[in-house]
């Protein structure tokens, strides 16, 4: 039986570079994959693109509202015979959209992998990912060091939002990287210092 699995990890972790490459040893394969994202997810347009330049065009974004599972049938539908549907920036998906991709892989067997950021900028889980972690068959942790502990970094867990060189502590969940705003991965000893003391 086909599994859904999550990728999480916090930014700078290479989950994007990830699903590009577990793309590219399907398609060797001669696997059809559905790669899709989000469209809240404005970097990048309708591409996936990896902090190292990789990008690849997806073949589904997905509006907030869309019932991924339809959207599913249909592309495979038109004789794409889809063996793994890929999702990056899956941190941004609804809880029904969640849903939608178990649909895919009980129902369809086929298998789903799912990249997110597990934390927001306040620590917090996004509720996309509260819905995968309830959901996932198979949990796999993208590690990453702290941007902050130069000396002996740590595994980073955390994401901090900069503005002007400055960590922004408040604000809208859903800011996208590159668009005003940057993000550092930050190991939770750091995070805590920072949100305590609002400096880097």
């Amino acid at each position: 039986m086909a599994k859904l699995k999550v990728c999480y990890g916090a930014m700078n972790a290479g989950k994007t570079m990830e699903a590009i490459r577990v793309m590219f040893n399907y398609e060797q394969l001669g696997h059809r994959v559905l790669l899709v994202k989000p469209d809240i997810d404005t970097k990048g347009g309708d591409n996936i693109v990896s902090r190292t330049g990789y990008s690849k065009k997806v073949d589904l974004l997905l509006k907030e509202d869309e019932d991924v599972y339809k959207s599913f049938l249909r592309e495979n539908a038109r004789g794409k015979d889809i063996k793994c549907v890929i999702v990056d920036e899956a941190q941004f998906l609804t809880k029904k959209q969640v849903e939608g991709l178990t649909d895919i892989c009980d129902k369809k067997d086929v298998a789903v992998i799912a990249y997110a950021l597990k934390n927001n900028f306040q620590g917090e889980l996004f509720p996309g990912v509260k819905s995968l972690i309830e959901y996932a068959d198979e949990l796999e942790e993208i590690p990453t060091l702290c941007f902050n502990c130069l000396d002996e970094p740590k595994k980073a867990r955390f994401n901090v939002r900069i503005k002007d060189g400055k960590p922004i502590i408040e604000g809208d969940e859903v800011a996208i990287d590159g668009e005003g705003v940057e993000y550092i991965p930050v190991c939770r000893s750091c995070f805590k210092e920072i949100q305590q003391n609002k400096v880097i």
